[in-house]
């Protein structure tokens, strides 16, 4: 990957995954991505009970992924060489994040 290329993320609020990794709000503010893990609790937590509810059989009650762009050292350090979404725990909840796939 490009280190000097900047890259966009998707993040989304899971419940019930063991994380991959920790990140503490120093390590997640440098990476750009508290912003990005506040607002995919909020969105997660509009539809928390829609989830419990319906779960797998309805995916249209899940809320949409939040969208970042970082650094490409912050994409390198994240992402999986497979693709698959890094499950990382910050501040006590789990969050996956991956790689918005694009055209070009």
């Amino acid at each position: 990957m490009d280190i000097a290329r900047t890259y966009r993320l998707k993040v989304v609020e899971v419940e019930g995954v063991e994380p991959d990794l920790e990140l503490d709000e120093r390590s997640a503010d440098g990476l750009g991505l508290s912003r990005a893990f506040a607002e995919a609790s909020r969105r997660y937590s509009e539809r928390k009970e829609l989830i419990r509810r319906f779960g797998r059989e309805y995916p249209h009650v899940f809320p949409d992924p939040v969208v970042v762009e970082v650094g490409g050292e912050a994409v390198t350090a994240l992402l999986r060489s497979n693709g698959l979404p890094i499950r990382v725990r910050y501040s006590g909840r789990t969050y996956l994040i991956s790689l918005e796939a694009g055209c070009g």
